[in-house]
């Protein structure tokens, strides 16, 4: 009994830190992560296939490549103290447009969540991005 066990917990201990990386990669929509200092620090398939960059383009940037707009066709403010992601905590449900890589504009609904150190402190966001073209939103 004792070795069948230690065999679940190793399984636990994988799947634990695999899990999460394999929903993200997974994840039908696109999902990128930001640092404090606005900085791509992840970047999904989904991503790459619904604005035309690669992780590689992007790790490090800051998501103002994507010229975010509002529906109106106003900018998107450039930092995140503008934008008011780190003071409201996330933004939800928000239909908005990208630019591709190629220069056409995606239309996107738009969900973010910050991410806090165990203290409470804001290190950094998550966002996720679903590609609304075929539903006709933000104006497609």
């Amino acid at each position: 009994m004792e070795v069948l066990r230690k065999f679940q917990e190793s399984i636990m201990d994988d799947l634990e830190s695999t899990v999460p990386e394999i929903l993200i990669e997974t994840f039908p929509g696109g999902v990128f992560a930001i640092d404090r200092s606005a900085s791509i620090i992840l970047w999904n398939k989904s991503m790459e296939n619904i604005t035309g960059y690669t992780r590689g383009e992007v790790f490090g940037r800051h998501p103002s490549l994507l010229e975010f707009q509002y529906r109106n066709g106003e900018v998107c403010p450039n930092n995140v103290e503008e934008c008011g992601l780190f003071v409201k905590g996330e933004i939800t449900e928000m239909e908005c447009m990208l630019r591709h890589k190629n220069g056409w504009f995606v239309p996107v609904l738009k969900n973010a969540r910050v991410i806090q150190d165990k203290n409470g402190k804001i290190i950094g966001a998550v966002e996720s991005v679903t590609d609304i073209t075929l539903l006709g939103g933000a104006n497609a």
